[in-house]
């Protein structure tokens, strides 16, 4: 697992997703919900990575069930990943490394000729520590 130290610029383009540090020192309890909101600019990459991921999981409501962490489609370029409990943060970055970035890595490797690279990424809108009760 990584961690990372520092806030993502604003404009910067990720194809891999790091825990912040300050998340895992302040993992003290079951009582809380992590969301992080990711902006996908390719609007049709997205639209093929949620068909993939939509083929793979089941959808309840809209969201998708990846073990313990769901994927929500926001709009046509945003995307939330949330997860809550006491491994909240191992599905999280689970749900957001493996399956969403893996989906938008595999329609970009489709859609790659042999003369170009694939290139993919997403940009963190938000990142959202959500106590479920007060005083955590």
């Amino acid at each position: 697992m990584k961690l990372r130290t520092r806030n993502y610029l604003p404009d910067e383009l990720i194809t891999h997703w790091q825990i912040p540090l300050f998340w895992w020192e302040n993992h003290t309890t079951s009582d809380l919900v992590y969301e992080v909101r990711f902006h996908v600019a390719d609007s049709a990459a997205l639209n093929a990575a949620w068909r993939l991921l939509s083929e793979r999981y089941t959808a309840h409501d809209g969201e998708l069930w990846i073990g313990g962490a769901a994927l929500r489609r926001v709009d046509p370029e945003h995307v939330d990943a949330s997860s809550g409990g006491e491994d909240a943060l191992d599905s999280l970055e689970w749900v957001i490394n493996d399956d969403f970035f893996g989906a938008l890595r595999e329609v970009a490797d489709a859609a790659a000729t042999s003369m170009e690279e694939a290139r993919v990424g997403a940009r963190v809108v938000h990142e959202l520590r959500i106590p479920l009760v007060s005083g955590v």
